[in-house]
C-alpha cells in the first residue's frame, strides 16, 4: 500500500543522556554552536507509520541559541505515529522560537501534505513523560505534542488517547527566563483532539506559565473528552 513502517526500535540508552549532542562536560556553558539531537525524523512526502518504538534519554546539554530536541519529528508525508515510548528528553538551549518550532518536543508533527483517498494523520497511544529544559534567557516552549497539519478537509486528523506527563522546569537561581509548558500544542490544520490525559507542572514551585492543551490557530480544531491536570 505504499506505506513505510518504522517500529520496534530502541533509541538512547538505559543511562541518563545517553544520546546527546555536544560534550557532558558542557553542560549549562553557552555556546555559539547549535547543537540538536532527534530519535526519528521523517522528512520525506510519503506514507510513514512510526509505531512501537522507544525513545529514550535525549540531551542538548550546552545554551546553545538554536538547538532542538525531539523524540520523533515529522515535516513531510502523511504519518500514522501510534503506540511509541518517549522519556527522559531534556535540554539547556535557550531558542526561543516561535512554539511551533519549540526546541524540546516529545513529537513534533509539522507535515502539511495533502491527503489521498483512505488515508490519515493519526497520533495515538503513544505514552510522552520526562520531559524537562532549563535555559537562562528568553521564553523557551516545550511541547509534549505539537502539531501543525493540512488544513484540506475531509480527512481524519486524530490526536487522541496519548498519555503525557512530567513536562516541567529545571531552572536554577541563576536563570531569569519564565519558560512554557504545552501538554498538546496545536498550531495549524484541523485536528480532533480526544481522550488523551495530560499532566503538567506538577511539584514545580518557579514561575512558570503550564498549559494541558494550546490552541494557537483559528482553524476549527475539535477537542473533546480529554483529561488535564495543571
Amino acid at each position: 500500500n505504499g506505506t513505510r513502517l518504522i517500529s520496534g526500535n530502541t533509541i538512547g540508552g538505559a543511562i541518563a543522556a545517553s544520546m546527546r549532542s555536544g560534550a557532558a562536560i558542557n553542560a549549562g556553558v553557552t555556546s555559539a554552536a547549535n547543537f540538536s539531537v532527534v530519535g526519528i525524523m521523517n522528512t520525506g512526502g510519503t506514507r510513514i507509520t512510526v509505531s512501537n518504538n522507544s525513545i529514550q534519554n535525549l540531551q542538548v546539554p550546552t545554551r546553545s541559541s538554536a538547538g532542538v530536541v525531539y523524540g520523533i519529528q515529522t515535516s513531510s508525508g502523511l504519518n500514522v505515529i501510534t503506540g511509541n515510548t518517549i522519556i527522559a528528553l531534556s535540554s539547556n538551549a535557550k531558542n526561543v522560537a516561535a512554539a511551533t518550532t519549540a526546541h524540546l518536543n516529545g513529537i513534533n508533527h509539522t507535515s502539511t501534505s495533502v491527503p489521498v483517498v483512505g488515508t490519515e494523520v493519526n497520533i495515538s497511544g503513544n505514552t510522552i513523560h520526562d520531559l524537562k529544559m532549563s535555559a537562562d534567557t528568553g521564553r523557551v516552549v516545550v511541547n509534549g505534542i505539537a502539531y501543525t497539519g493540512t488544513t484540506t478537509a475531509g480527512f481524519n486528523q486524530l490526536i487522541q488517547k496519548n498519555l503525557i506527563y512530567d513536562l516541567n522546569d529545571l531552572t536554577t537561581a541563576s536563570d531569569t527566563a519564565k519558560h512554557v509548558f504545552i501538554g498538546i500544542g496545536l498550531y495549524g490544520g484541523l485536528p480532533t483532539v480526544q481522550n488523551n490525559m495530560i499532566q503538567v507542572g506538577l511539584g514545580n514551585t518557579s514561575s512558570q506559565d503550564y498549559y494541558g492543551i494550546y490552541k494557537a490557530n483559528t482553524n476549527i480544531n475539535k477537542i473533546y473528552h480529554n483529561s488535564v491536570y495543571v
